[in-house]
């Protein structure tokens, strides 16, 4: 693929389909008088951006043979998931409910391959244990900062932690993982766009979650990304609670998200440097 076909499939196929899907969804909703039409729109966005972009750069097969195709699979149920709990929210341990049985279909669908054989590979139960701790986490801090934050004020930090995802796959000796991690953001990014003047929509939450944390799995296991970097990577959200502290949210928007992107900046450079120092190409 020359550089201009990797562009357009990997930043502007995804931006482009998920914001036409949220504008349209979102009218759509708003004429059919749907409460909370707007996140189940934004739900669909992000997920439909992912799999047009992920379709773009690596057609999945059917049914998946490789763990990779399994995460347009995963996308896609996330954002079911984050389109009912928007239309039709129920009691808070439904939520916890849906966390976890999405958790552990991300974990069965990424690892499957290394528990059906024989593998030295194979991760421990306190590994599994760990990231199902820390995808319930960063599920919980994600769905209460997209209900206080605005777009403009989450955005740029959320931009940062996703594209800073990708760099850091990529450094890790996988191109494909760190375009599609590109792919992700470049959606969640027309969703900001659409979103600066309002509290970021809790529909995407499911999707950034199951897909970023799907992609951040595929790279620590199957390639060369360190298991700190992605503990990194994934604790870097909670820097965006600055944001919150003492009277920040009297502050003019654009000091805030400086400061918040500062905060934010620190694990993800950390993570960077992790990751580059790890990477087989530093190695030799």
């Amino acid at each position: 693929m020359s550089p201009a076909g990797m562009m357009l499939a990997t930043l502007v196929l995804p931006f482009v389909s998920a914001g036409l899907v949220m504008i349209g969804a979102g009218w759509l909703g708003r004429r059919l008088g749907i409460e909370r039409a707007d996140h189940a729109a934004a739900a669909l966005a992000v997920g439909v951006g992912y799999v047009v972009g992920h379709a773009a750069i690596a057609s999945p097969t059917f049914p998946p043979l490789d763990v990779t195709d399994r995460i347009p699979w995963l996308a896609g149920l996330a954002a079911i998931l984050g389109i009912l709990e928007s239309i039709w929210p129920g009691p808070s341990w439904t939520l916890w409910e849906n966390r976890l049985l999405l958790t552990a279909l991300v974990l069965s669908a990424l690892l499957g391959p290394l528990f059906a054989e024989s593998s030295e590979n194979r991760p421990s139960t306190v590994c599994l244990v760990v990231y199902g701790l820390i995808a319930l986490a960063s599920w919980t801090n994600l769905s209460g900062l997209a209900d206080r934050l605005s777009g403009a004020r989450l955005g740029v930090p959320l931009l940062t932690v996703g594209f800073g995802i990708a760099i850091a796959l990529v450094v890790s000796g996988s191109l494909a993982l760190g375009q599609l991690s590109a792919v992700l953001a470049a959606a969640v990014a027309a969703m900001v766009l659409l979103k600066l003047g309002s509290p970021m929509l809790l529909g995407t939450v499911p999707v950034m979650v199951a897909t970023f944390g799907a992609l951040l799995l595929n790279s620590f296991i199957y390639a060369a990304l360190p298991a700190s970097a992605a503990v990194a990577l994934v604790s870097a959200p909670a820097a965006f609670w600055v944001s919150r502290l003492g009277r920040m949210e009297r502050l003019a928007t654009w000091k805030v998200v400086l400061v918040t992107e500062f905060a934010t900046l620190i694990p993800v450079g950390i993570a960077l440097a992790l990751a580059f120092s790890a990477s087989p190409g530093y190695a030799e």
